[in-house]
């Protein structure tokens, strides 16, 4: 599926996700996308749309405050 099809909750999750597994220095950057490319049930193609949108946008985290929905999400990951 086109990443534009998606409903931008679902790729500012997803790139919210990555992001946070990325910084958290657990993961390299390959397994950070695979992780987060089986979560989300997406190819490699779409995240990288995702990302550049995300960056573009400056999404959380990167420059707005996390929501209280995104920072259960990341409870979620983190168990």
């Amino acid at each position: 599926m086109h990443f534009n099809r998606l409903p931008v909750s679902f790729r500012k999750e997803a790139f919210f996700q990555l992001v946070n597994l990325q910084d958290s220095g657990q993961l390299s950057v390959f397994d950070s996308y695979n992780q987060v490319c089986e979560h989300f049930q997406i190819d490699e193609q779409t995240l990288n749309e995702i990302v550049e949108e995300g960056m573009s946008r400056n999404w959380p985290p990167l420059g707005q405050e996390e929501t209280n929905e995104q920072l259960a999400h990341t409870a979620e990951w983190n168990s």
